[in-house]
């Protein structure tokens, strides 16, 4: 898991691109296999600042995920501000917490502010721009006991009956390389700054060895 720190004066003195791309700059935490309670990543976070996070080099996308906060949390500790990158579609993102199904629903962060006196657990803003796509959530130890420290993550594509709506589409029976010029409509390979379509049914495979920025 990767870790880069998101705190607004830092952003504000870098060129951001930048500095998301420089692996430098991030603190990895490395994978706890076979560990007491279950397979995971342990770490420690400064409190009062906020942390752009997401797992692997590449920035692995997820659809669940489970966060234990530690019982060192004190009720007058400052806070601490989560960004999540994901790549898929979230229409919504529910947060439970403990036995509390969805606690907060999306767009229930009220400040992007770090210092902000009233935030609780859970409050998050769900952004769905393809330039920028993260889950925002914010960690407190205000409104955090025993029985509610485990926060449970869960994307959704589709909210209500649009489900319904997709149709299934047929694969092709041919296969597509990236690299290959022939195998785009246009005829041409895509390249930096492109805007990039993968039509449903196409069986398209990413054979470059380096990605351009899309």
């Amino acid at each position: 898991m990767y870790v880069l720190p998101w705190d607004d004066s830092i952003r504000a003195a870098r060129n951001e691109t930048e500095y998301v791309l420089n692996r430098t700059e991030y603190g990895k935490i490395f994978f706890k296999e076979k560990t007491n309670p279950g397979n995971s990543w342990t770490f420690p976070f400064v409190t009062g600042h906020k942390y752009k996070v997401h797992w692997s080099a590449t920035g692995n996308d997820f659809e669940t995920m489970k966060i234990e906060m530690s019982e060192k949390w004190e009720h007058n500790d400052k806070n601490v501000y989560v960004v999540h990158n994901y790549t898929d579609v979230r229409a919504i993102m529910d947060v439970d917490i403990g036995s509390q199904k969805k606690i907060f629903g999306n767009d229930t962060l009220p400040s992007q502010d770090i210092t902000y006196a009233d935030y609780k657990t859970g409050q998050n803003i769900l952004y769905n721009e393809t330039d920028k796509r993260q889950f925002h959530m914010v960690f407190t130890g205000k409104n955090v006991t025993k029985e509610n420290r485990l926060i449970k993550l869960t994307g959704h594509r589709c909210n209500g009956s649009c489900l319904a709506e997709i149709e299934e589409v047929q694969t092709e029976n041919r296969t597509r390389y990236w690299s290959q010029a022939s195998d785009w409509p246009d005829g041409v390979v895509p390249g930096n700054g492109s805007d990039v379509t993968i039509l449903s049914g196409w069986n398209m495979i990413f054979d470059m060895e380096e990605s351009p920025l899309y």
